[in-house]
């Protein structure tokens, strides 16, 4: 999943963020030297630099995910596969039912 914009930022309403902490930037060890799926690009191990982020602390439903993806307009990787069609409609259908 890609993170979300500035644009996307500024249009957090409600409790679209819920209960989030954060989780400071820094150097981090990614990857593996072990990939099991080699095509995913998890391969070498390696140090990045990563920026700070928001997570929750527990879980997140069905229907939050919905409701954050409605409220800030996020696209998930999901939307881009052949199966996008049905993962756009339930999103929707969770978000306001």
């Amino acid at each position: 999943m890609r993170p979300m914009s500035a644009d996307a930022d500024s249009n957090q309403s409600r409790s679209s963020l819920l209960d989030t902490v954060c989780i400071p930037g820094g150097l981090a060890l990614v990857g593996t030297d072990r990939p099991v799926f080699p095509g995913d690009g998890e391969s070498p191990l390696r140090e990045k630099e990563i920026a700070s982020f928001r997570i929750t602390p527990t879980a997140v439903s069905n229907r939050q995910f919905a409701r954050f993806v409605n409220d800030t307009g996020y696209v998930t990787e999901a939307e881009f596969s052949k199966a996008a069609p049905t993962c756009v409609i339930l999103a929707r259908v969770f978000a306001t039912g």
